[in-house]
């Protein structure tokens, strides 16, 4: 009986092990989705090798059923699963090939059903097919080929104009600079394919690509299942790939063997050998044979060794299988997801025990943390993953900040990017340089000095290396922080375009312009007869050794692109040499020297990057879905800075005001040295107008202006440690602003630009409340007056005095050209781009207001009123009132040394002196950035239109692009509601994929976006009018609001409706809001009742704006439910629904609301 017992153990172990091998290619037969000659080839082989398992199967399953008779179960169940797997590859490759001969396909692709087929069964969803994404690689163009070729090329229900849609999608890198050119037509599509088709259609090349791949196959240095299953792998797929683009590889046997055992460990060598007989060659088919039972033998003791107490070494082994990651069930483990590795601390925690996992090896199910064999965490040595590891209490202070910033960071979504060199004189290390070629603005390549850092998350380019390319920058927001806590900033990001020397290698990438990127490298230059490098391979920097500055640091983003097959380990006679696409780097320590105690110099560079400028659209975004409830508290510091400002406000002999910055004592104390900075950025600045002679005089005109109206002085004799405050030096550079009607060039002080001690003048000035009344509630007062007049004042900023004890902290640099002696300079005045210019300037306003109240009553009321910052729009029911606001707002502001100008009126009376000079269209809220739709008002006609640009078309389409270009419509009453609704729920449903911010979105959003681009230009042509009351003091009007909700947005609408004759009557749709709705589910009632809060909302700010005086007003739903609940005490309803009840019962009388028939409800096209 023993003897039975353990002759079955030893069958059953090797019917398990066919088993294995059987799993394995039903797993690769399941992860196939994209049918190729390649993957055809590799399901033959695998059918093929299945039909052997079966009859090794069934061998020993005989053997073991006469020893047991209670093993019959299993030959069952194997069957089943054989002939189903045998099945599946059969009909896989059968179908291909009927595909590619021409005939009818096995499986039909019709949307309707065959006949005698029920519609319930032809409806089955099949998984969504993706277009795969062809990057211009030679191997891939025939899988893409052929797959878009069958998909979308030979699908006569497509227009060419979508499948030039499809295609531009499917296309990046290299492929999409071919059709880039090409504009997006049905005629163009054909052009655009057979490009494609000529340029990678190339047999040659692509045969040279598979070559290539089995010539730089890795070396396997000790025996590794993982890394021979991996090589076995490789071999088939570009044999069978050669083998398909009929090359003769059936005679390539003993290349192939010889070039592949190459390759082998020193004990699969030996195996190897020791498995062939006689002195016969070996064939390919042997050769592979041996390749798989060599990896089913090594995965087999592998797994068996789990049970083992080795937990450590077995963890390695474990990582080598690359088991499916249980977050994103991507083919890795969990602990190398990146998406995973995003998420913070307490969210990977929350994720682990959410799926039940280990929270030390974050695999295990089955066991605890406490029982598990895999190591403790490299940080504490707690039962717990390093990544799970949150940091102690004992850190020091700045660990402390980070950890408490931590969750603010992940809400922004910003990029954390850490990258550092470190040089040291005399220590032989060397960091890797490479010397290549940059093409500038006009197409010419220059040589460039690169430094490779894989540590780094981002690239970067000297200023003054880009200014020499004379390329075009983008604006950014980006905060660098650095070792120490010392931050720097940087506003601007450039694309370039590298190109190899020694070979056709080339890449686009973007890089942050920073003024400096590090010091010299190495710091001083290298004797060349120390390091012997063999004389056959050609460097990347040939001048290694010499002591130069940085142009460019290339991160990790294009890093391990440029690193070939090929290394030279260190040695005595030279460092590290790495082939890469650029040549031969060196890097790492060299001589043989070892560590000593001594003094050295370490250049260190930390940057984490927060992109702070799509964070504020995206604020921007959500802030126009913000409910309208007025501000009615201040924070302390805005308390501090009112009072601040009463207490030190004075005014001159002329009648200027004359303020003091407010400051923040700690603050200021810490600002460091600006004037080496100010120095290097003006210096840059100098560089750029020198090359446009045109650009330099208008700045130099703008800065002999600031001179002579008395804005600016000159220094002669400069202490910067004199009086109580320290000396700061302000940056400058200029915006140019063509549309603008008086001022095309706008210099702008950059008082954001950071010390040496990383304190910025920014950082230690108070930004004071800005509490004017908002621009929506301006605006709807501005409809219901009979005469209006719009107008700003003329550099208010500059209006302004400073005063004196503090001009020096406002110093400037600036000479005509570079053979004068630089001088500097001290702003008098408010200076735009410092944080307080905007809060002394509002108050400055309503000083004067405050001041001269008694004097000019309604001229005060109208400056506390109607001014938006530095445009007013006023107006009264008749002439009279309207010339008499005109005039004393006038006075006052003129008492104050202020001057207002570019007036627009719809009357003539209104204008005066300057009727011949503008009432030209109006463009509200001028100083916001630039806009896709932007809201005019035509004081000719006395309409509203808008003022449509047609966003460019870009080849690729994200989640980042699609926000920006949202966060540009500006449509502050709500004048186009249903429009601006879809582009938002776009964006929800793009949010809801978790896509990246530069990942592509899917095909069917792309075209709902690419179709709502075309058709917005159409509103152009659209005109509202402004005036939406009668003229006779004595008529009335009524309000009308409704709202409406669905389960994907909800809105509310306000309308005026007045009688324009005996029985006649006007409506005119007055101001509306749209919100779109939660993530969460919530039942059609609920939202409902959130459209009526809105409504309700809507009509208190309304209310507010304008004297509303006897007219009536009328709130309409279509929802019986929610209307219930509004008639009723809140008290009896739930939380949810108590509150917003409650709420709606505070701003508006149950008596006003109203029932509407749905199809009657103008708020329905809000919400859908």
């Amino acid at each position: 009986m023993e003897q039975n017992a353990g002759q079955i153990s030893a069958l059953k172990r090797k019917r398990e092990f066919i088993k294995a091998a059987c799993a394995r290619i039903r797993t690769y037969a399941e992860s196939v989705t994209l049918l190729t000659p390649e993957t055809i080839a590799n399901l033959e082989v695998r059918r093929e090798r299945l039909s052997s398992y079966w009859s090794d199967y069934n061998n020993l399953q005989a053997e073991i059923e006469s020893l047991c008779e209670d093993e019959g179960d299993d030959r069952v169940s194997f069957e089943e699963a054989f002939y189903e797997l045998t099945a599946e590859l059969r009909c896989a490759i059968t179908n291909y090939n009927r595909t590619i001969a021409g005939g009818p396909a096995m499986i039909s692709t019709s949307i309707a059903p065959p006949a005698g087929v029920s519609s319930s069964a032809s409806n089955v969803r099949l998984p969504k097919l993706d277009l795969p994404n062809f990057t211009g690689k030679y191997e891939e163009w025939f899988p893409f080929y052929e797959m878009f070729n069958s998909v979308i090329n030979d699908n006569h229900a497509i227009s060419n104009l979508q499948k030039f849609q499809y295609l531009r999608a499917s296309v990046t890198g290299e492929a999409a600079n071919v059709i880039q050119s090409l504009e997006l037509s049905e005629q163009n599509y054909l052009v655009a394919w057979n490009a494609l088709k000529h340029r990678y259609d190339n047999k040659r090349a692509i045969v040279h690509t598979h070559l290539r791949a089995l010539f730089e196959l890795p070396s396997i240095a000790k025996e590794n299942a993982f890394e021979l299953r991996r090589v076995a792998d490789s071999v088939v797929k570009h044999v069978q790939a050669l083998s398909a683009l009929q090359c003769p590889t059936e005679h390539w046997d003993e290349m192939l063997i010889y070039l592949i055992s190459s390759k082998f460990d020193p004990i699969t060598t030996k195996e190897w050998h020791a498995s062939l007989s006689g002195t016969e060659l070996p064939t390919y088919r042997q050769f592979v044979d041996f390749l798989e039972r060599r990896c089913q033998l090594l995965e087999s003791i592998n797994k068996g060794a789990v049970a083992q107490t080795n937990g450590r070494r077995l963890a390695a082994h474990a990582a080598t299988t690359a088991p499916a990651c249980s977050y994103c069930h991507g083919e890795h483990p969990i602990y190398y997801c990146r998406e995973f590795i995003k998420l913070s601390v307490p969210q990977r925690l929350a994720e682990i025990r959410k799926r039940k996992l280990c929270v030390n090896c974050l695999r295990g199910t089955n066991h605890a943390a406490r029982n598990c064999n895999s190591g403790s965490c490299k940080r504490c040595g707690d039962k717990h993953n390093s990544l799970l590891h949150f940091p102690s209490k004992s850190n020091d202070n700045s660990t402390k900040t980070r950890a408490g910033n931590a969750s603010a960071r992940d809400d922004a979504e910003g990029t954390t990017v850490m990258t550092h060199s470190s040089t040291s004189h005399n220590t032989g290390v060397l960091l890797s340089t490479a010397v290549v070629y940059i093409v500038d603005a006009s197409g010419t390549k220059h040589p460039c000095r690169v430094l490779l850092d894989s540590g780094s998350q981002a690239n970067f380019i000297a200023r003054s290396y880009a200014e020499r390319l004379q390329l075009r920058a983008n604006p950014s927001n980006i905060k660098i922080i650095g070792i120490n806590g010392t931050t720097s900033s940087a506003s601007e990001v450039v694309v370039i375009k590298l190109h190899s020397r020694l070979n056709e290698f080339a890449a686009t990438i973007e890089c942050i312009i920073t003024d400096r990127i590090t010091e010299r490298l190495p710091v001083s230059s290298i004797d060349r007869t120390e390091i012997r490098i063999p004389p056959t391979i050609k460097l990347a920097d040939p001048d290694f050794h010499r002591s130069s500055d940085i142009d460019v640091l290339v991160g990790a983003e294009l890093f391990w692109q440029l690193i070939c097959v090929g290394q030279l380990r260190a040695s005595h006679a030279h460092p590290t040499l790495q082939k890469t696409h650029f040549g031969w780097v060196l890097a790492g320590r060299f001589g043989g020297e070892t560590r000593k105690t001594r003094a050295r110099e370490i250049g260190a560079f930390c940057a984490s990057v927060t992109e702070s400028e799509l964070q504020n659209q995206l604020a921007r975004f959500w802030q126009l879905e913000e409910s309208c409830r007025p501000r009615d508290s201040y924070l302390s510091v805005e308390r501090f800075c009112e009072k601040h400002f009463r207490d030190n406000t004075t005014r001159d002999d002329q009648g200027r005001v004359i303020v003091t910055l407010p400051i923040k004592e700690d603050k200021i104390r810490k600002l460091g040295d600006t004037r080496g900075v100010a120095l290097r950025r003006f210096y840059a600045l100098e560089k750029r107008l020198d090359r446009d002679p045109i650009l330099k005089s208008q700045y130099s005109n703008f800065i002999h202006e600031y001179l002579s109206l008395g804005h600016m002085k000159w220094i002669d004799s400069v202490n910067d440690d004199d009086g109580d405050l320290p000396a700061c030096y302000l940056p400058h550079h200029c915006v140019l602003k063509p549309s603008n009607e008086t001022t095309k060039l706008r210099v702008v002080f950059d008082a954001s630009c950071e010390s040496s001690t990383g304190v910025s003048l920014n950082d230690a000035l108070m930004v004071g409340s800005t509490a004017q009344q908002d621009l929506f509630s301006i605006i709807l007062r501005f409809r219901t007056l009979s005469f209006v007049f719009s107008a700003d004042i003329v550099k208010m900023y500059r209006q302004i005095l400073i005063n004196p004890k503090q001009t020096k902290l406002q110093r400037i640099f600036w000479r005509d050209h570079a053979g004068l002696i630089l001088r500097i300079g001290e702003l008098l005045t408010v200076t735009y781009g410092t944080a307080a210019a905007a809060h002394l300037a509002i108050k400055t306003l309503e000083y004067l207001a405050e001041t001269y109240a008694k004097q000019f009553p309604v001229g005060a009321e109208h400056i506390m009123r109607d001014f938006y910052v530095d445009d007013m729009l006023s107006g009264a029911d008749t002439l009279e009132e309207a010339l008499k606001i005109k005039s004393e707002v006038v006075e006052i502001l003129s008492r104050g040394a202020f001057q207002l100008s570019k007036w627009s009126s719809n009357h003539v009376a209104l204008l005066g002196e300057d009727q011949n000079k503008h009432n030209t269209d109006v463009q509200i809220d001028r100083e916001s950035t630039s806009r896709v739709l932007g809201i005019v008002w035509n004081p000719s006609t006395d309409t509203f239109r808008f003022a449509i640009e047609k966003p460019a078309n870009t080849n690729k389409i994200t989640k980042r692009i699609i926000l920006s270009e949202i966060a540009r419509l500006f449509d502050p009453l709500g004048l186009l509601g249903p429009v601006i609704i879809l582009p938002k729920i776009l964006l929800q449903e793009i949010w809801q994929l978790k896509l990246q911010w530069d990942e592509s979105i899917p095909l069917d959003l792309h075209t709902r976006w690419s179709a709502f681009k075309e058709q917005l230009t159409a509103l152009n042509e659209l005109r509202i009018p402004r005036f939406i009351k009668e003229r006779d003091e004595h008529s009335r009007f009524q309000i009308h609001g409704f709202c409406d909700a669905s389960q994907r947005a909800y809105g509310a609408c306000l309308y005026i409706r007045r009688q324009v004759g005996e029985n006649e009557f006007r409506v005119d749709l007055w101001c509306s809001k749209t919100r779109v709705a939660p993530l969460k589910t919530i039942s059609i009632p609920r939202l409902e009742l959130c459209a009526a809060l809105l409504l309700a909302q809507l009509w208190d700010k309304a209310r507010s704006s304008i004297e509303v005086g006897e007219a009536q007003s009328f709130l309409w739903s279509d929802a019986t439910i929610a209307l219930r609940w509004i008639s009723s005490c809140s008290r009896k309803w739930s939380v949810f629904v108590a509150n917003r009840v409650g709420e709606i019962q505070r701003l508006t009388r149950a008596s006003d609301w109203r029932h509407v028939p749905s199809a009657q409800n103008p708020a329905d096209l809000l919400s859908r």
